[in-house]
């Protein structure tokens, strides 16, 4: 039987940046544009990096091919980020969330788990954030903003990459289960587009209620409660 893949959102699931993220993106639209505040109005929830680059050009009237702005968006944004992250942790607002570290060490080397990442962030941006709060060696790959601007896209992208890690191998029904673990709506519903189990954490702006009504299979206030996870992870 293959392993189970288990595929994490990144910002409000496993830590919070304190606002680094935002400031980076507001101060790259800057540079891009000079815009001080082309995000205004926005919600970021569950969206992709790229999904809201796109927005933000509508918004703000901005001409130009989306296919040639979007890699100029990439390229100022990563400098940005290196520079906030560690002034937002120093001020106290950056942080792993609760049971992350925890929940991570318990599974990451068993082999009947395999885990990746679904996340809104560019694989850079991603990259950049997880090296700086130490977390990038529990994962294999993922999906990415970059990789495409619609959630559910990003998760089945995901769901390809660590499958062939797992050199296209299949249970006996073809594939190998999939778990989703994320804060947002967003991510339960590109959970259950792919056929996956949705888990939804309270960690971010939606309630477990929530996240429950918009169709997750569990939730949990936090990873810190991660027992009833791990108790579907042995037995499902």
């Amino acid at each position: 039987m293959n392993p189970k893949i288990i595929l994490f959102d990144i910002d409000n699931t496993l830590l919070y940046t304190g606002g680094a993220g935002t400031l980076s993106m507001k101060r790259t639209f800057f540079d891009l544009f000079g815009i001080d505040d082309g995000f205004v109005g926005m919600d970021f929830s569950g969206l992709t990096d790229s999904a809201i680059f796109r927005e933000a050009m509508t918004n703000n009237s901005i001409e130009g091919d989306f296919t040639d702005l979007f890699p100029r968006f990439k390229t100022a944004y990563r400098q940005h980020l290196p520079v906030l992250l560690p002034e937002f942790r120093t001020e106290g607002s950056g942080k792993i969330m609760p049971g992350v570290k925890e929940l991570l060490d318990s599974i990451w080397q068993r082999p009947e788990f395999l885990l990746g990442l679904a996340t809104g962030n560019i694989r850079e941006g991603a990259a950049l954030k997880l090296d700086f709060y130490s977390l990038s060696h529990y994962f294999r790959d993922g999906g990415f903003g970059d990789d495409a601007e619609e959630r559910s896209e990003v998760v089945a992208i995901a769901i390809e990459r660590l499958a062939n890690l797992l050199n296209a191998s299949s249970t006996d029904d073809g594939k190998s289960e999939v778990y989703v673990i994320g804060d947002t709506p967003r991510d339960v519903q590109a959970a259950k587009a792919n056929d996956a189990i949705a888990v939804g954490v309270a960690t971010g702006r939606y309630s477990e209620e929530e996240l429950r009504a918009d169709g997750a299979d569990l939730t949990l206030p936090d990873l810190s409660c991660s027992e009833p996870l791990l108790r579907r992870l042995q037995t499902d």
